[in-house]
């Protein structure tokens, strides 16, 4: 085992909250599981090293494999917060791909940062001890290729957490008893949906596209004629698109003008400065949390 991104053109995207979490605080919840993992994963590794090599046949003291597998642990812990803000600007949803990729890109900067913090407390603490490291022997750039494959698999491990957690901590509100369905044409036939699950209404050209949970839909209506059949549950953000106002947690208006909203599944959206009006929060030119 061993600030801040501008929201441009009312896209969606994840942003830092002050501190990031789906509700603007971290979710430790998710942290403390994580660490529990890694202290599992640690006590299961010293303890296999311990026990393949018997003491008479060591080339190392005993307090040492839980130095290098402790020193890792502990470098994997503190960066979890840094992806827990990946998560925020880089959401997992469609296009699948385009997210995917762009996470494995920030497995290098992650793994450059996990192996030079570990490296360094190895350093001090086998100076302190008196004793040498060896493992810098082999050269950092064989190290840096051993250590980022397995660390691909940690950032995986700590952003599925993660996105996980978020999932679980949308409070999109339960499609109500009797909640309607809407029955809506699409290019392949029809589609039926509960306003309840619909996240983004966005227009494109002489269709709607909506976003309902993670499928894309592209649906024969105006954005003038949904937001009519929505009803005040949505409410214009943007000249092209409708947002399910159960999602806005958080209200942050900009230099510009313009709000930016934090969502409750971990992301953002910006709403245009010509639309603030229509916010659940309209007039205030604070902060406003509403969970």
């Amino acid at each position: 085992m061993d600030g801040q991104a501008p929201v441009t053109n009312g896209e969606t995207t994840g942003t830092s909250g002050g501190r990031p979490g789906t509700n603007g605080a971290f979710p430790w919840a998710a942290w403390g599981l994580l660490a529990a993992l890694t202290a599992a994963s640690l006590a299961v590794n010293v303890s296999s090293i311990l026990m393949e090599v018997p003491p008479d046949a060591r080339n190392f003291e005993a307090w040492e494999p839980l130095l290098w597998e402790g020193s890792s642990g502990v470098v994997l812990l503190a960066l979890a917060p840094l992806v827990w803000r990946a998560l925020r600007h880089v959401p997992i949803r469609p296009p699948w791909g385009r997210a995917l990729l762009t996470h494995l890109a920030l497995t290098i900067p992650f793994s450059v940062v996990h192996v030079l913090a570990m490296l360094a407390i190895r350093l001090v603490v086998y100076e302190l001890a008196g004793g040498q490291y060896g493992y810098l022997d082999e050269g950092l750039a064989r190290i840096f290729f051993y250590e980022w494959r397995k660390d691909v698999l940690s950032y995986a491990l700590q952003l599925g957490l993660f996105w996980g957690f978020a999932r679980l901590r949308s409070t999109r509100p339960a499609a109500a008893a009797g909640e309607p369905m809407l029955s809506l044409r699409t290019g392949g036939g029809t589609v039926h949906l509960r306003p309840s699950s619909i996240r983004i209404v966005e227009a494109a050209g002489n269709y709607v596209e909506i976003e309902a949970d993670g499928r894309r839909h592209l649906v024969r209506a105006t954005l003038g004629g949904m937001e009519a059949q929505l009803g005040p549950q949505f409410i214009r953000i943007h000249r092209s698109k409708l947002l399910n106002r159960a999602l806005i947690l958080r209200e942050r208006p900009q230099p510009s003008g313009d709000v930016l909203l934090d969502l409750r599944d971990g992301g953002a959206i910006l709403a245009s400065r010509r639309f603030r009006d229509r916010l659940p929060s309209a007039g205030l030119r604070t902060v406003t949390n509403l969970s």
